[in-house]
């Protein structure tokens, strides 16, 4: 099945991280989501370090929303492993108050044209993450990627029912997946 495509700018805004100062970090108060992270379709909750409650006020724009997909805008071309390649995308399915640090963005979709899921799943794949990786420009070893880059992306882009139903489908065979690595954990111990 063949399907439309359109640019992921014309029906999602990209939200920058922000750069927060050293001596805004502090053990307790609003957890800051960086780079290390973000992991190919997985968001790790471990090291953070916090803002307070003011300095997330200030910087709401960047607040972090249930469903937003968080995309790593530095990183490695094709040395090291995925984990650390630039364009990671990884679906934000947690619930509080969390803040993007800097070379990170949020896409938010329009909910309207596009079920989150399904473009989680687009830009999780092999072909979003050699788009990124192709079009990075390097700086001290560092592969970059702007927001006009990633704004550029086409992905397909079928009627919202099919990709829901597109979702339903991947999502189940990612808890199946889960659900094996777990009883794999299980076993070894």
């Amino acid at each position: 099945m063949v399907f439309n495509r359109i640019k992921l700018g014309d029906v999602c805004n990209i939200i920058n991280g922000r750069a927060f100062k050293s001596k805004e970090f502090q053990e307790n108060g609003v957890p800051v989501i960086k780079i290390a992270n973000v992991k190919p379709n997985k968001i790790l909750l471990t090291d953070l370090k916090c803002v307070s409650e003011e300095v997330a006020e200030k910087n709401k724009g960047c607040a972090i929303q249930f469903d937003d997909i968080l995309l790593t805008m530095t990183g490695n071309r094709m040395d090291g492993g995925p984990d650390s390649w630039v364009g990671k995308a990884a679906l934000f399915r947690e619930n509080g108050h969390y803040m993007l640090n800097q070379r990170l963005c949020i896409i938010r979709p329009d909910r309207h044209k596009l079920d989150t899921r399904f473009l989680g799943y687009v830009l999780s794949s092999w072909d979003a993450q050699l788009y990124f990786i192709k079009r990075a420009t390097s700086s001290g070893g560092q592969a970059n990627i702007s927001p006009a880059i990633i704004k550029d992306y086409d992905i397909p882009f079928p009627d919202l029912n099919i990709q829901k139903k597109i979702s339903l489908i991947l999502d189940t065979l990612d808890l199946k997946i889960r659900n094996n690595e777990k009883i794999n954990k299980n076993l070894a111990a």
